[in-house]
């Protein structure tokens, strides 16, 4: 399989949920008339009770407030030719300043901790500690949520158990935030043509995002598929760790 797409493939849903649009100037300048209408669309629709993608990102961002914690399963399958290669991460944030993540890579399987800024991993029933000091800025809950604002505009749609926003993904400039760390893999993207789904609950709250699409690097293709559900909001004090972990 194409080495760029195991790169994609290997960060996706590590930054699924910060979309953005980096468009021309001149585009931005119009899309800014157009987003400003839209916007006083939204308001008027706000004020006569209706609720509308804005408004129910802007409900989620207060149901947000003040939450650190959460469990997010995150899940992709990335298919080239007769090849699929499969990726799931359960990462738990906790209240502590603390980070749990189990990984496995196509069967491969491997535990990641952040404990009072130090970095270990644990596989193979060893546990080792990586250099560097590592800190947790910007994955809080309430920050994750607070970047759904600047996502592309979106059509809202009502659900049996709440709501879910649908974005078309058809520019690779749409994913630049997305792999805000991969930056110079993202000039390889030649195309990208998917949906991205935002789901929240009947309370408006966000409960996590899919992505089924395309993308083409280097004149190849590869179908991407990626799910992240996020659970325990605001209800994981401490993380699960090895016990020499806190021994040391």
């Amino acid at each position: 399989m194409n080495k760029t797409f195991l790169v994609l493939f290997s960060s996706f849903l590590l930054f699924l949920t910060a979309c953005n649009t980096n468009e021309t100037e001149e585009a931005n300048q119009t899309d800014s008339t157009e987003e400003s209408e839209e916007n006083t669309n939204s308001e008027e629709a706000a004020d006569n009770g209706e609720l509308t993608a804005e408004s129910l990102i802007t409900a989620a961002e207060e149901n947000a407030s003040g939450k650190v914690s959460y469990s997010a399963d995150q899940k992709v399958n990335l298919t080239q030719g007769e090849e699929t290669e499969t990726y799931q991460n359960v990462l738990t944030i906790g209240e502590q300043d603390e980070m749990k993540s189990a990984v496995n890579n196509n069967g491969a399987v491997e535990t990641h901790y952040i404990y009072q800024g130090d970095h270990y991993v644990y596989q193979n029933q060893s546990l080792e500690q990586v250099e560097g000091v590592e800190n947790l800025e910007g994955n809080s809950y309430e920050e994750i949520v607070a970047k759904l604002k600047s996502y592309p505009e979106g059509e809202l749609s009502n659900l049996e158990d709440g709501y879910a926003i649908t974005i078309d993904i058809t520019e690779p400039g749409s994913l630049e935030n997305v792999f805000d760390s991969e930056a110079d893999f993202l000039q390889q993207v030649e195309a990208v043509d998917g949906t991205l789904q935002l789901y929240f609950n009947a309370d408006q709250v966000f409960t996590g995002s899919e992505f089924e699409g395309s993308l083409t690097i280097d004149g190849e293709s590869a179908d991407v598929s990626g799910t992240v559900d996020y659970s325990r909001i605001g209800d994981v004090d401490v993380i699960e760790k090895p016990s020499n972990m806190t021994e040391e």
